[in-house]
């Protein structure tokens, strides 16, 4: 079968992939018009204010930009969602990479995992709308809190005075992103180790036979096998690498971007736990844990004041 003959029968199939896995439940056009109008257009819309002066000067100062010697709650969370005013290219790189993060999530969760499942037939994924949902609500809301904490404690240490800007909550939606890819990976692996996935190659941990061809499946599960767990491991450090590389460059909010993007990794699959767990006591625990995860980072810097 030709590349063209796959790609129309995956069309084909597509309608009844997207509900299987359960994607349909969110909508998706909502998504869209988020991360492509809403966030772009918010973003502009308290730049333009704060530019023109319709934000008074000493009300941008006192609510807008978070000064480490002076923080409060309103600059911990409003300073995550302003720009610099010296600095025109500052919202337009964060709106451009808010539109680029959008498309890989969007192109992972209806083409990739889609494919995916029409390629193997055994391969079982359930999308989770109500930890969708609520890992958005989370970034948001209480995020914003998290990387302000950690920019005040770093901050101080590398000499800045001041912070602002919404890369950090979208190197928080590029460790959701992150996460469900490794995640993606490791379903792949257990299940095919497991028998979910019809296994088409043998164990090469066992000795070898008497048939070349069986050989040479065992070696191709290995090598396959082999490649999931490194890119499971080597995906995060090569962000997490990139991240730091920026440490060369004067005024870019480093820890702010790799605190994003950690808090991003870890809440994905706390909120994922606590939303399958069948058992309250279990909601309980993971919420416990999540709200560390947030809470911690928010107001560690205290304690060195």
């Amino acid at each position: 079968m030709g590349v063209r003959e796959k790609f129309s029968e995956f069309r084909t199939a597509y309608p009844a992939l997207i509900s299987e896995l359960n994607l349909d439940t969110i909508n998706w056009n909502v998504f869209t018009c988020l991360f492509l109008i809403v966030i772009p257009f918010l973003l502009y819309i308290v730049q333009w204010s704060i530019v023109t002066g319709m934000i008074p000067y000493p009300v941008a100062i006192n609510y807008f930009v978070l000064t480490f010697g002076n923080p409060n709650p309103a600059t911990m969370f409003l300073s995550n969602y302003v720009h610099s005013v010296f600095d025109s290219g500052h919202i337009y790189q964060n709106a451009l990479s808010s539109i680029v993060i959008f498309f890989m999530m969007y192109m992972f969760f209806l083409v990739v995992i889609p494919y995916i499942r029409f390629r193997i037939p055994g391969f079982r994924y359930r999308f989770n709308p109500e930890a969708f949902i609520l890992t958005l609500t989370v970034t948001f809301t209480f995020i914003p809190f998290s990387v302000s904490g950690i920019s005040i404690y770093f901050g101080k240490i590398m000499g800045k005075s001041a912070a602002w800007g919404f890369s950090g909550l979208l190197y928080a939606f590029l460790g959701f992103l992150i996460y469900h890819i490794v995640f993606l990976f490791i379903t792949i692996l257990l299940q095919s180790s497991s028998g979910i996935i019809p296994p088409q190659k043998e164990s090469a941990m066992i000795t070898s036979s008497q048939d070349p061809e069986e050989d040479r499946n065992a070696n191709g599960y290995a090598v396959q096998s082999a490649f999931l767990v490194f890119a499971g491991v080597f995906i995060p450090f090569l962000v997490i690498a990139l991240i730091l590389s920026e440490l060369i460059q004067p005024g870019t909010g480093v820890f702010a971007h790799l605190g994003g993007f950690m808090l991003g990794f870890l809440i994905s699959p706390l909120i994922e736990m606590m939303t399958l767990s069948p058992k309250k006591k279990q909601k309980i625990a993971f919420g416990f844990f999540l709200a560390l995860v947030v809470v911690v980072p928010a107001v560690f810097w205290l304690a060195f004041v």
